[in-house]
């Protein structure tokens, strides 16, 4: 799988800055294969005023990006053989994916993002 970088040309923002607190979640929700789910996640998650969750168990497959119907961004990283097991997204809210510098889905189990930052390049892992 390759590492996808966003566009130079997009503004960044500085998403962690001296002066602003950021609250960052990690469930295990055991799927998102079923209607719903999402949606009831992404609720959640803004109830809890979470900028970053990253999620285990969703059961999704292949690799991708998706900007949802709130503004939020999604990234997962599933198998690849249509088996519908594992499978680990990060859910952003708008400020942290505008943060957002590159992306890399090593595997099923591991998500890999970078986002910028006033002091720091920040690195997470999800697994």
């Amino acid at each position: 799988m390759k590492a996808s970088r966003i566009s130079p040309a997009r503004q960044l923002i500085d998403l962690y800055m001296t002066y602003i607190s950021i609250y960052v979640g990690c469930w295990n929700v055991r799927t998102l294969y079923q209607a719903g789910k999402l949606a009831q996640t992404i609720e959640e998650m803004h109830n809890y005023g979470i900028c970053l969750l990253g999620i285990q168990e969703t059961r999704w497959t292949g690799t991708g990006k998706r900007l949802l119907a709130t503004g939020d961004t999604i990234i997962w990283s599933g198998r690849q053989d249509d088996i519908y097991l594992q499978g680990v997204p990060l859910i952003m809210d708008k400020e942290a994916s505008r943060a957002l510098l590159e992306w890399n889905p090593i595997n099923e189990r591991l998500l890999y993002i970078r986002l910028n930052s006033r002091f720091v390049k920040l690195s997470t892992v999800v697994s």
